[in-house]
């Protein structure tokens, strides 16, 4: 599984790994990603058995059966393509996508009509419909592991804010790096009253 981009993405395809573990109980499953995110994944995706590789590593040595591209620029897909890798399911959006992938979704991130999350548990489906795997088991969330360190310095935050922490509260972060639209802030307002 690749995520070739930043953290906040990356954390919102976490639900989609876990998926893919669940329905493919006995699969041998590493999730590429940048190296300084490395210990961030070891420790959320541990339980499930997910190991880390990163792309300063040899990740191309490896014998891989399936390459799921959850984001990927286009030398990675081509070089999953050199590889030899036999099912290769990524989003068709670019032209290169069309020759590298070759399974896949069409999806036009960028138009931000889904979260990133939804996006990824969808491709993550097409790899178990790829498989043969028809009797898909529906994504768990994934719980992230106490730092009780961080954790009392988050409380203490909170306190100096009039929060108290064990009122349900909701945070909102709309901040982004520009790859896709940002919902308008009538639509954060709209993700508020939900949640009330």
């Amino acid at each position: 599984v690749c995520r070739s981009d930043k953290m906040g993405d990356l954390l919102l395809s976490l639900p989609a790994v876990v998926f893919l573990r669940k329905n493919l109980p006995e699969a041998d499953i590493a999730l590429l990603s940048q190296s300084s995110l490395n210990p961030l994944i070891s420790s959320l995706l541990e339980e499930y058995k997910v190991r880390s590789v990163s792309f300063d590593e040899h990740w191309w040595l490896e014998n891989w059966d399936v390459f799921l591209s959850l984001y990927s620029d286009w030398p990675i897909a081509l070089r999953a393509l050199l590889q030899g890798i036999p099912v290769r399911v990524g989003q068709f959006s670019k032209l290169w996508s069309f020759v590298f992938f070759n399974r896949g979704l069409r999806q036009k991130r960028s138009a931000a009509d889904r979260s990133e999350g939804v996006y990824s548990l969808e491709l993550a489906q097409k790899v178990c419909q790829e498989l043969g795997n028809q009797k898909t088991l529906n994504p768990l969330p994934i719980l992230f592991p106490e730092n009780k360190t961080a954790s009392e310095e988050a409380k203490r935050f909170l306190r100096q804010l009039g929060v108290d922490e064990e009122t349900a509260f909701l945070v909102v972060h709309p901040g982004m790096a520009g790859s896709a639209l940002n919902i308008s802030a009538q639509d954060y307002l709209e993700v508020y009253r939900d949640w009330e």
